[in-house]
């Protein structure tokens, strides 16, 4: 679909909707930002022609918050090579979130929240020492949490695009320096 179809598209999902009463009379449809275009463009994962460097570290970050999430601040720790830890952390640095940075240190091998995984894998733990490795996740992904309830990428990506708009390539639709 082009954007054109899309378009086409809503219109009539729009009066499908309010023909049925589904919509309140005083609806407007949210129109998407270029912030949120960008946010989304770098969801997506791949990158774009013309990518820059606040590009590269939100497609980064967006991908290490997304693992987070879903299976754990260890899981997206162990899921990355070391190379893209760094672009991680240079990207949590890039938007001010060094709170971010700070657990992924904690957590990574030699940080205080650490997980030896190749010992869990080999199944050569007792049952106390696998449960001192679960509290550990736990705490993890706590702090995770109470670093995207202060602060969220989302939130910090937004402040940073506001001042360094010239950071992102643009849209396919817009013309920038």
């Amino acid at each position: 679909m082009t954007g054109s179809d899309d378009d086409d598209f809503d219109k009539e999902m729009e009066a499908w909707a309010r023909e049925r009463g589904l919509l309140p009379d005083d609806y407007e449809p949210y129109v998407l930002t270029v912030a949120d275009r960008i946010w989304n463009r770098a969801c997506a994962g791949e990158a774009v022609a013309g990518e820059r460097v606040g590009d590269q570290a939100l497609r980064i970050a967006v991908t290490f918050d997304g693992m987070a999430n879903n299976g754990g601040v260890h899981h997206a720790i162990e899921a990355m090579t070391e190379a893209e830890l760094e672009a991680v952390v240079d990207g949590y640095t890039r938007f001010g979130l060094e709170g971010y940075v700070e657990l992924i240190r904690r957590v990574s091998p030699g940080g205080d929240l650490a997980i030896d995984m190749a010992a869990i894998y080999d199944g050569e733990l007792t049952e106390q020492e696998l449960n001192d490795r679960g509290e550990l996740e736990v705490r993890a992904d706590a702090l995770f949490a109470e670093l995207e309830e202060k602060r969220s990428l989302r939130a910090a990506f937004e402040a940073h695009y506001a001042k360094h708009p010239v950071d992102y390539a643009p849209l396919d639709d817009e013309a920038r320096p």
